[in-house]
């Protein structure tokens, strides 16, 4: 094709696309009016559900992982057989297993049905309806929750009962309530609570962390006393000196499990930042809502009006 031949392409194209162009603007100035009060009425509706949504608010932690000071090296090499036979665990203990494993209790629905036993927890949860800042309360949905009565009055629907389950609860409280995570270069462990009453996000935010600490507390201690009844029997029962000297470093690393799960109340995560009440909200973001809200009404306002100048039949 000749370079004359594709000049004249072209600009003719872009003559094209220059007149087009100029059709579109100059059909939306002449609906200018229409659009306008279709971006009234967005903008308007934007703001009454702006304000109609609960504040709610978050509240934060930072953690880090206590080092596991109770597992030995030398004690795993050497002493490893007799020790799974006590059912004792002298592993690694590496702190990147021991975060993973704490963001796995606390996102369990075992540990949630623990904290469920805590009053108000399982109300706040699944009642709230709204806070009263000036009482510092909250508000709970009379459908759902009599609280002068404190029973549950709901209709459930099918597969649900009257009284919320732990297994019910479990879905809101992964999905709404609780953020977790864990930063992979550092192991710091970040964790909040958002909730529609600043005070509960901060107690359950640090009722989560004190129960997981004393869970896994609770729990090493109960291992390390069963494991000192099997050793204490087996220093009795056997008589070759190196058994009876593998036996007592055991020993010694079990009684200094006991040590610590009775001294250390941040027994497995320890505050690098403690949980606020917080004092802003979190969301929602009002002033972003009635932007988009008015920004939105104006790109279908404006497409309603090219559909029907160049599609309308």
């Amino acid at each position: 094709m000749e370079r004359g031949t594709e000049e004249k392409i072209k600009n003719s194209l872009s003559n094209d696309i220059d007149v087009d162009l100029r059709d579109i603007i100059i059909t939306l100035w002449n609906s200018k009016i229409f659009i306008s009060a279709f971006v009234f009425i967005f903008a308007i509706s934007s703001v009454f559900l702006s304000l109609s949504l609960t504040n709610i608010y978050k509240s934060d932690a930072l953690l880090k992982i206590v080092e596991d000071n109770n597992k030995s090296s030398d004690i795993a090499s050497n002493y490893g057989g007799l020790a799974s036979l006590a059912g004792i665990d002298i592993g690694s203990g590496a702190n990147s297993d021991r975060g993973d494993y704490a963001i796995k209790i606390i996102q369990s629905r075992e540990f949630l049905k623990h904290l469920l036993k805590f009053d108000d927890v399982l109300p706040q949860l699944m009642a709230a309806q709204e806070f009263d800042t000036s009482k510092r309360e909250t508000i709970f949905d009379p459908n759902i929750y009599d609280a002068n009565k404190m029973i549950w009055v709901r209709a459930p629907s099918k597969n649900y009962k009257t009284v919320p389950t732990y297994l019910e609860v479990h879905e809101d409280y992964i999905g709404e309530y609780l953020t977790i995570e864990k930063d992979t270069k550092t192991g710091f462990i970040s964790i909040s609570v958002s909730h529609l009453s600043p005070d509960f996000a901060h107690y359950f935010l640090n009722l989560i962390i004190s129960e997981a600490n004393n869970i896994v507390r609770l729990k090493d201690l109960k291992s390390s006393k069963d494991s000192l009844d099997y050793l204490n029997n087996q220093l009795v029962v056997n008589k070759k000196s190196e058994l009876k000297s593998a036996i007592s470093k055991l020993i010694e690393s079990q009684l200094n499990i006991q040590m610590l799960s009775n001294i250390r109340s941040e027994y497995l995560l320890e505050y690098l930042d403690k949980p606020f009440i917080p004092e802003k909200k979190y969301s929602p973001n009002r002033s972003l809502i009635c932007i988009f809200g008015t920004f939105f009404g104006f790109i279908l306002s404006s497409i309603i009006v090219l559909f029907r100048k160049y599609f309308y039949i």
